[in-house]
């Protein structure tokens, strides 16, 4: 009697209990497209959004691009002194690097996500136009970085 009540008590939950629901489709490509730009849809629509910090190695101090209107700009902190100073003079960088490449670039439109300070802070590796570059932030004059012969 034990046993048959408990077969029927099983048998009773198996058909009261919900189906499982269905698994979820996986997603379109129209799905994944969109998913795939929406910073650039975004891109403009908001100021004042930081990128991820990059940290200057051996110091106390890191760099973060920053969204505002028109474009971004490059901020840098003192994590010590908690001071934030632009990264570079942006007006005069963008005149230097559209005279080394051609292109026409403003304060807040430079071609790059990205930097490398270099020679003990005194310039900074860019990628730009196809290219990488050094500009010094004495002068904001750009040269093409030549490629090492050899390679690996």
């Amino acid at each position: 009697m034990r046993v048959h009540t408990i077969i029927l008590g099983a048998a009773l939950a198996l058909t009261v209990l919900p189906a499982a629901p269905p698994a979820a489709a996986q997603g379109t490509l129209e799905d994944y497209r969109n998913a795939a730009t929406v910073r650039q849809r975004l891109n403009g629509l908001t100021v004042g959004v930081p990128d991820a910090p990059n940290w200057i190695d051996g110091t106390s101090r890191f760099w973060y691009r920053l969204s505002v209107a028109g474009g971004h700009e490059f901020v840098l902190v003192d994590a010590e002194t908690q001071q934030k100073t632009p990264a570079f003079d942006h007006a005069a960088l963008a005149e230097g690097l559209s005279a080394a490449t051609g292109a026409e670039y403003t304060a807040v439109t430079l071609p790059f996500r990205s930097f490398t300070y270099v020679q003990d802070g005194e310039a900074i590796e860019v990628g730009a136009a196809g290219d990488e570059w050094r500009c010094s932030l004495a002068d904001f004059a750009c040269e093409a970085i030549e490629e090492e012969a050899g390679g690996g």
